[in-house]
């Protein structure tokens, strides 16, 4: 069933904004690592720290297609390289209001650099009047729709 895309968008939104530590999850092909992420957004797109050196970054380069989670929400999208928190500066000043200990202990370490994501899924799992349903939402497509979990499996 169809639902509300802007309401729904909204509600990604406030989930960045309540929850600042996501699980990041990147891939080469052959493996697959996932770690805690700080996190800053400016809509729906997020932006974090990490180093040229590190196994994640060589995985993003290698492949761009990401996942990050935390709680109930699940989101899919393409990161890049967007070099560092100068030619970023209101990534940078959301970033030194919610994790300046992070980005005064790594942002000067070898090989920063700033990532962003651009969502183009996000899954929200749900109860709703006891049910268990998802919402997912299309930005690519700006549309969303809920199903209800068990409505997708013939009845017995």
């Amino acid at each position: 069933m169809e639902i509300d895309y802007a309401g729904l968008k909204n509600e990604l939104v406030k989930a960045f904004d309540t929850n600042r530590v996501w699980i990041l999850a990147t891939s080469d092909g052959s493996r697959v690592s996932a770690c805690s992420m700080s996190i800053v957004h400016d809509g729906v797109h997020i932006y974090f720290q990490t180093s040229r050196l590190l196994e994640k970054y060589a995985q993003i380069m290698q492949n761009s297609n990401v996942a990050l989670c935390y709680a109930n929400v699940s989101i899919e999208g393409v990161a890049f390289d967007v070099g560092n928190w100068e030619d970023n500066p209101e990534a940078k000043t959301l970033y030194l209001k919610h994790h300046r200990g992070s980005y005064e202990a790594y942002s000067t370490s070898p090989g920063h650099v700033v990532i962003k994501v651009v969502p183009h899924y996000a899954v929200f799992w749900k109860y709703i009047d006891g049910q268990p349903a998802r919402d997912f939402l299309y930005l690519t497509e700006q549309k969303a729709e809920r199903l209800f979990y068990f409505d997708q499996y013939p009845k017995a």
